[in-house]
């Protein structure tokens, strides 16, 4: 699993927030691959892997959490609403 910085977020405390982008090839698939994110606020973490193949939801994704500065105590339920309708 790979995990790279998408993007960051500055709570009005001041709290960073960092939304990573985690990269893991899908099993029994070569070349393929499947993403999931991880939202880090201190020693906070929450990580939801294996989300989608998609590249671009997962984008666009990571872009809302961001813009809504999401902390890892709430993504859980966002992801859930999201993907699980």
């Amino acid at each position: 699993m790979k995990t790279e910085t998408y993007a960051n977020a500055t709570l009005p405390n001041g709290t960073e927030v960092t939304y990573s982008l985690m990269t893991d090839e899908t099993p029994g698939s070569v070349g393929c691959e499947i993403y999931g994110l991880e939202v880090r606020m201190g020693e906070e973490v929450a990580a939801k892997p294996g989300l989608t193949s998609s590249r671009a939801s997962i984008g666009l994704m990571l872009d809302k959490l961001a813009r809504g500065r999401v902390t890892p105590t709430t993504v859980g339920d966002i992801i859930e609403d999201y993907y699980h309708k």
